[in-house]
C-alpha cells in the first residue's frame, strides 16, 4: 500500500494508484489525480460528468460502466 500525498493531504492507494477504499474518495484527490496524468489546467465540466456518471452507476450497480456506455 502506498500514500498519495502530493499537497500535504494523503490519501492511501494501491500500487496503480487507485484508492485502497473508494470512500474516501472526493473532487480533490481528483483534481490531484488529474494533474497527474497531465490536465494541468484543471477538470472540465465535460470531466466531471463522465466522472459522476461513472462514480453513479458504480454506487447504483456495483460494476463500472462498460466504455460504450460511458462513451454515449
Amino acid at each position: 500500500m502506498k500514500e498519495y500525498d502530493p499537497d500535504r493531504t494523503t490519501f492511501e492507494v494501491d500500487d496503480s494508484g487507485f484508492l485502497i477504499d473508494d470512500k474516501h474518495w472526493n473532487r480533490h484527490f481528483a483534481e490531484l489525480k488529474a494533474i497527474d496524468v497531465g490536465i494541468e489546467r484543471g477538470l472540465t465540466h465535460e470531466h466531471w460528468d463522465v466522472i459522476n456518471y461513472i462514480r453513479d452507476t458504480y454506487r447504483i450497480s456495483g460494476r463500472c460502466p462498460l466504455v460504450y456506455e460511458t462513451c454515449r
